[in-house]
């Protein structure tokens, strides 16, 4: 999964820390056509800095509960069938 990440706090506190090795982010994932959010725990395997208060992460899913899995597979499904 790719997001894009923009840090809002003074001075681009957290994407520095984002460079350290195994980070775990925990996200929601909102997934719009069910109106709900989903979360997993990630791991960052890529970024890419597009600017001193920007970047765009390359994120792993490490851990989803079953319900959220469950969920975001039928959301990938649907994505598929359109």
């Amino acid at each position: 999964m790719s997001v894009e990440l923009y840090d809002t706090i003074e001075k681009a506190t957290i994407i520095p820390y984002l460079e350290l090795d195994n980070v775990t982010l925990e996200v929601d994932i909102p997934l719009p056509s069910q109106g709900i959010n989903v979360r997993a725990a990630t791991r960052i395997i890529w970024y890419d800095w597009r600017a001193p208060s920007s970047a765009r992460l390359g994120l792993l899913f490490e851990h989803m509960g079953a319900e959220d899995r469950t969920k975001w597979e039928e959301f990938v499904r649907e994505l598929g069938e359109n």
